[in-house]
């Protein structure tokens, strides 16, 4: 029997829960906080090393945290999709962490270690502050603290106590919560102190956590296929936009040739409009030599990739409808350069 195919569209909010095996430990012991009371996250290397492959997902699929935490076997995610699906980002994500586990041989052979389907529920933006909230009040098990002091939760960045990242937004959670009533400088602090209402309680159980109209909008804009560029364009864009130079550069073997592959799969990911593996076969080389391109040149050459979608596709709003590519599309204007 085939999944239910999932409803999200670009820029939607999501509550994003995952979860490992059965009595499993997927990211530390549970017993942590008893053993290391005064500094649980030193003990703890595989979270750090899960925070680190959620931050280069977000900056990969151009996505946005709004609020974490991670439990021995689980773990919560406020995530605002960008211009590719979630399916990808999250794709990604589990992937590289069970890879990283295997490689460690924390995780028995044939055992997989994310067996359930991650839940993912569609969050309305004037329901954040609540969704936020059920994420940042997760108890700590076994520790005898705050839960906004919880070492594996963002409570630790909004209360200033720890570093922001790059990807992680605290103004959005801060302007959903004057329509509520709580403005000021405490204002966070006053609302995470209240509880859950029942009512609450069971709109965070649905699968899309808003009001009606809310939902009825929901299901219009699913059937709504996305609006993305089509690889012409975004092959086009990068080369003479970028680069200042023509298309056939990028099917070249020289160094600005590689910059121009690694680049177009860097915007295709970050758009919607392709894969890594699909964009490989345009170029006729692999899913890994496209990551290799990207690694190396993201550190000599920072100001390529840091270019907006917007500001790269300022029209993109007014661009049709384009399906997943089956062909390469850069064999053209490769062989007429």
């Amino acid at each position: 029997m085939t999944r239910p195919r999932r409803c999200e569209f670009p820029g939607a909010l999501h509550l994003v829960s995952i979860c490992g095996p059965p009595g499993g430990q997927v990211f530390y012991a549970p017993d942590l906080f008893r053993r290391f009371p005064d500094n649980p996250r030193a003990h703890a290397p595989h979270v750090e090393v899960c925070e680190d492959l959620l931050w280069d997902a977000c900056e990969q699929y151009d996505a946005l945290i709004h609020a974490y935490v991670t439990e021995p076997n689980a773990a919560l995610i406020v995530l605002q999709s960008g211009g590719a699906p979630l399916s990808w980002l999250m794709h990604d994500l589990l992937l590289r962490y069970a890879r990283q586990l295997r490689g460690e041989a924390r995780t028995p052979a044939g055992q997989r270690l994310f067996p359930r389907r991650y839940k993912a529920q569609l969050l309305q933006p004037a329901k954040l502050p609540y969704a936020v909230r059920h994420v940042q009040r997760r108890e700590a098990p076994g520790a005898r603290r705050r839960a906004a002091h919880h070492p594996f939760s963002s409570g630790l960045i909004y209360c200033g106590r720890k570093p922001r990242p790059a990807r992680f937004v605290v103004s959005a959670m801060r302007a959903a919560l004057e329509p509520l009533g709580y403005v000021g400088p405490g204002a966070y602090f006053e609302f995470m102190a209240h509880r859950d209402s029942p009512a609450i309680a069971d709109l965070l159980a649905r699968p899309i956590i808003g009001e009606r109209s809310f939902r009825q909008s929901v299901r219009e804009r699913c059937r709504t296929p996305g609006r993305r560029p089509s690889p012409e364009d975004l092959l086009l864009q990068v080369t003479c936009t970028v680069l200042h130079t023509q298309p056939g550069l990028a099917c070249t073997s020289t160094h600005r040739g590689a910059l121009a592959r690694a680049l177009v799969a860097w915007y295709a990911m970050r758009t919607g409009t392709a894969r890594i593996g699909t964009v490989g076969g345009w170029f006729g080389v692999t899913s890994s030599d496209l990551r290799h391109l990207i690694d190396r040149h993201r550190r000599t050459h920072p100001q390529y990739f840091a270019l907006a979608t917007p500001e790269l596709f300022p029209d993109l709003a007014a661009l049709p409808p384009v399906p997943t590519p089956r062909a390469p599309p850069v064999r053209a204007a490769c062989g007429a350069a």
